[in-house]
């Protein structure tokens, strides 16, 4: 008997957002991040649009800067991003596996966001920054390579489980039948 892969709709990532949970996780990165005083607001948005102008499903998140580059107006969680990317990774999870590891992403999303709103506030991501950067391939950017780490370095501390889905988010890896059972021992045992 086959089993059904577990699946999550833009609607569910939305739902996990706009919990009481990710808004606690929410302030307690932005402490430890120390920007706490800076302000800005959450919105969602289905796909992102690329710098070829065509839409970009690879995209989970993203932060915007004020026009005047002197704050930053939101960080915008793309729900047909997230839900694409953590579906096309962990959809051979089995159900509560694959819930905990949609959240882990979700939460990865954030602090990557974060990351880049402290690199702004401590003045190394500038709209000149932004600029030089465009003509670098997204995934040797310097300051994404900061984000992911210090995400991935967070993140990690919650367990070997949240570390084994961040190596595969962050990689070209999916789950399969060879990791399958590794990954399942590890959410059993959290």
């Amino acid at each position: 008997m086959a089993l059904l892969p577990s699946n999550v709709t833009p609607n569910q990532v939305y739902a996990i957002i706009e919990h009481e949970d990710f808004s606690v996780f929410h302030r307690l990165m932005k402490k430890e991040l120390g920007i706490e005083d800076i302000d800005y607001r959450f919105a969602t948005g289905e796909l992102a649009e690329g710098e070829d102008g065509y839409f970009d499903i690879r995209t989970n998140a993203r932060t915007k800067f004020l026009e005047s580059w002197e704050g930053v107006e939101k960080i915008t969680f793309l729900g047909e991003g997230l839900s694409h990317n953590v579906n096309l990774k962990f959809s051979k999870l089995p159900r509560e596996a694959f819930l905990a590891a949609v959240e882990i992403c979700i939460k990865f999303a954030l602090v990557h966001e974060l990351v880049h709103v402290r690199q702004f506030k401590a003045g190394v991501l500038t709209k000149q920054k932004m600029k030089e950067l465009q003509q670098v391939p997204y995934e040797k950017r310097d300051i994404e390579i900061e984000a992911n780490t210090i995400a991935k370095e967070i993140l990690n501390r919650y367990g070997k489980y949240n570390a084994k889905v961040l190596e595969i988010l962050t990689s070209n890896e999916s789950i399969d039948n060879i990791n399958l059972a590794e990954i399942s021992r590890l959410f059993e045992e959290q």
